[in-house]
């Protein structure tokens, strides 16, 4: 099983707040500490998958996320040293840009970012959690950060957005390979 890798999702990569800073606000949605990592986005700005994902909700949240998008890995990934699928939601967008069974591969467009829901400015707002075999069970086990963990080691330095190029043409053959041979 492949330690999970994630790809930035949004170009420029810059986070304006970390996972696990602790906020009074976030009190009134039952947890204390920040449970993702917020990206700065820029005109423009598209937000894409960072990992080969299916779309299991999209919806809107007045006061909360927003517009959101909710991904699960299509395959398990060792995050830490627990196997697990993972679980990502996109907060806070303009326009969904997917709808509820897509999969989705590195790089894939998932929605414009914005400011809608509870938001202090525009921007980018992505949690990620353990699911374990059933793809139901949360793993993680801090209520402080709603049961969610740090992605900040899993980042592989490179843009969803650059994946085809990252690839090559070996990776990109490759790919359609496994996507023909999955269509069978």
């Amino acid at each position: 099983m492949e330690r999970l890798r994630l790809y930035y999702p949004t170009k420029p990569y810059s986070i304006t707040q970390a996972w696990g800073i602790s906020n009074p606000s976030y009190v009134q949605f039952g947890f204390s500490k920040h449970n993702g990592e917020d990206f700065r986005i820029g005109a423009d700005c598209l937000v894409y998958a960072p990992i080969a994902c299916e779309v299991t909700e999209t919806g809107f949240e007045e006061r909360g996320k927003g517009n959101f998008v909710r991904l699960i890995t299509t395959e398990q990934h060792t995050v830490g040293d627990i196997p697990c699928f993972v679980g990502l939601v996109f907060m806070h967008g303009e326009k969904i840009l997917v709808k509820a069974g897509d999969k989705l591969n590195v790089g894939d467009k998932i929605m414009i970012p914005d400011n809608t829901g509870f938001s202090t400015g525009p921007h980018t707002h992505m949690s990620c959690y353990r699911l374990g075999v059933n793809k139901i069970s949360r793993l993680d086990t801090d209520p402080a950060t709603n049961y969610t963990f740090d992605p900040h080691t899993y980042w592989t330095g490179h843009y969803a957005v650059d994946y085809p190029t990252i690839l090559g043409l070996y990776g990109r053959i490759k790919l359609l390979l496994e996507e023909f041979l999955k269509s069978r």
